[in-house]
């Protein structure tokens, strides 16, 4: 079903259906703004119809979180529903459930549903505890992976994202070390200087992580976001501490874990809508045993998709993309540019400061992602260019003209800011 077509409005048709039922109906959204959103907007029918309709937001109690399940229509996204779940496999006592006591998997309704069942199927959600003090064979281990050469000394695994030492590498790493044995039940080191290599080939500054306060923060790469408490396991996040030359922080062991795709196929019935789930046809069906019908548009689209221009480098696309934002931002139509990581979006504004084009960056940095409310409300006003990592595609309306609600809101805490720091 195309975008603005009505997903959103359209999935309180069969949560409805499935709440007469008497079971617990799950609508699964990507963050939590689309999640507090829909409860307030379309959740209103619902209500009118007589059935309690509950939101799960990331800072709320357990108390709050078990009243929100409670309710005969939940809006929650992915990550909180599989936290909750993982969390109420650690509980002691039914009083510490966070879900439903009794058939708290019946019914879902994914939004978004190829991003959360087939992108990040195998994502695995984790729960941790910290275990013993942090060694200093991290430090150590990625000063050898720094004279490391590829190919000569281990090779990339790139599907898998690993590195695998050569026969020459092991000897190297041995003689630097002063080691016998790489792999001493004793002394070992194996982990140590694969996820050295692993840190210095697969996770890149700005991409994968930011710094921020002095410590590494994961990046989701289907957010754009970076997602406070997580850490990289088996020594991973360890690793790329020592390579960014950072405090090293306590390892940690798991202590409950699930992925996306265990999750959802737990439900009795699972159901999902988007925009773009033709190409994962094959991968619904044989995973969920789920078919995809495709919902043809109430009106003839009026959006005109070119082709795709390939380009013989990266820089040279981006110089293309730079002159086309060019263009548009002289005829007064707002751009909005999305990106894939942080460096491509520090590139591409770097290439329209040299065009002297005016522009907003939303992404990870923290102080770029402090202002997205801002950002947001003025994406869609005359002339406006905003880059963004694909946070921005997280579902936030974006209203030609720009949304003034927003911008008063902006402005009028700004001037009271003001105020305030001017009195004596």
């Amino acid at each position: 079903m195309a975008t603005g077509e009505g997903k959103t409005l359209m999935a309180i048709l069969p949560a409805f259906l499935r709440a007469l039922q008497g079971g617990a109906v799950h609508i699964v959204t990507t963050n939590d703004y689309l999640a507090k959103r829909d409860a307030d907007w379309v959740g209103q029918p619902l209500r009118f119809l007589g059935l309690t309709v509950g939101v799960v937001q990331a800072d709320m109690s357990p108390l709050q979180r078990r009243e929100a399940y409670a309710c005969d229509v939940t809006y929650v996204t992915n990550t909180q529903l599989g936290f909750d779940y993982l969390r109420d496999q650690m509980a002691h006592l039914p009083s510490e459930l966070r879900l439903r006591l009794h058939e708290p998997f019946s019914c879902a309704i994914i939004d978004e549903a190829d991003s959360v069942l087939i992108d990040e199927g195998r994502t695995p959600l984790i729960i941790s505890a910290q275990a013993q003090k942090p060694s200093d064979n991290y430090h150590k281990a990625s000063s050898v992976a720094e004279q490391f050469q590829a190919t000569l000394d281990y090779t990339r695994l790139d599907k898998e994202k690993t590195c695998v030492l050569t026969d020459t590498g092991e000897q190297k790493a041995l003689a630097v070390l002063g080691k016998d044995d790489l792999f001493d039940p004793e002394d070992p080191w194996a982990s140590f200087i694969v996820n050295a290599l692993n840190a210095k080939e697969f996770y890149i500054r700005n991409s994968q992580y930011v710094i921020e306060d002095d410590r590494v923060a994961v990046v989701d790469e289907f957010t754009g976001r970076t997602v406070k408490g997580r850490a990289w396991s088996d020594g991973l996040h360890q690793a790329v501490e020592a390579k960014e030359n950072l405090e090293i922080s306590a390892e940690a062991i798991v202590l409950a874990s699930i992925s996306y795709q265990c999750l959802f196929r737990l439900y009795k019935h699972l159901a999902g809508m988007t925009g773009t789930a033709m190409t994962e046809s094959d991968e619904f069906l044989d995973i969920y045993k789920l078919k995809v019908s495709a919902i043809p548009c109430n009106k003839p689209c009026q959006r005109i998709d070119c082709d795709d221009q390939v380009y013989y480098t990266e820089y040279g696309k981006w110089k293309a993309v730079a002159a086309q934002v060019g263009r548009k931002h002289s005829a007064g139509q707002p751009v909005l540019v999305g990106t894939t990581s942080v460096d491509k979006s520090e590139l591409l504004a770097s290439l329209l400061e040299e065009r002297k084009i005016p522009y907003q960056l939303l992404n990870a940095k923290p102080e770029n992602a402090a202002k997205e409310a801002e950002t947001i409300a003025q994406v869609g006003r005359r002339g406006a260019v905003t880059i963004a990592t694909n946070m921005a595609g997280r579902g936030t309306d974006i209203a030609l003209g720009g949304d003034s609600t927003a911008m008063a809101l902006l402005l009028t805490k700004a001037a009271v800011l003001a105020a305030l720091q001017d009195e004596p």
